[in-house]
């Protein structure tokens, strides 16, 4: 008996030693969270925020904040075709979570999607906006953006400003996420 609880064990544990992806669950994930049918397409997108309160830069003496046009970084994930030998296979890249001398600013990691590839044309899907917490980064749920688009959806999840791991000003936070989190929509579902 021993041997065959060993051959489970083992068993289990290779196959969680191949899982390459977050976004691919174990073979003990529930039914649920297996990845859909559709292959991943993922692209960034730089935007600007025009005409946002700057609070950082808010002025005691006046009693008033400049207005700034505000820089956000959007990640989307898709339903997209995949070209005939070419692999979902991504490399993300973000912020370490703290700052400390001789520690790298940033780390990688991989993900099961094809960079910018070619959405599914002449279909809607549903969107999902991804606001991370305080602090994050808009790869730091890829596990289910990429999940949810590999099921037919459409996954936009934004860096916050002033919110992300290493540059962390909770008033900004406090006063810009929702305006991000609308403006993101507008980006990722133009005309809605």
């Amino acid at each position: 008996m021993p041997s065959r609880h060993l051959v489970l064990a083992l068993s289990l544990w290779t196959a969680a030693a191949a899982q390459d992806f977050y976004s691919v669950p174990g073979v003990d994930a529930p039914e649920l969270a297996a990845r859909g049918r559709s292959a991943v397409g993922v692209r960034t997108i730089d935007i600007v925020h025009p005409g946002q309160v700057d609070v950082l830069h808010f002025d005691k003496a006046t009693g008033k904040a400049p207005l700034y046009d505000r820089p956000l970084k959007i990640e989307v994930w898709y339903p997209a075709i995949l070209p005939p030998g070419s692999q979902e296979r991504v490399v993300y890249e973000s912020n370490m979570p703290v700052k400390a001398e001789g520690v790298p600013r940033t780390f990688q990691f991989a993900g099961k999607a094809l960079r910018d590839g070619a959405p599914v044309a002449g279909e809607r899907f549903p969107l999902v906006v991804v606001s991370h917490g305080y602090p994050g980064s808009r790869t730091f749920l890829t596990h289910l953006t990429e999940n949810l688009a590999s099921k037919g959806y459409v996954v936009a999840a934004i860096d916050h400003t002033d919110s992300v791991f290493g540059e962390k000003e909770f008033s900004s936070t406090l006063l810009n996420r929702a305006s991000d989190q609308m403006e993101e929509k507008k980006i990722a579902r133009p005309g809605e």
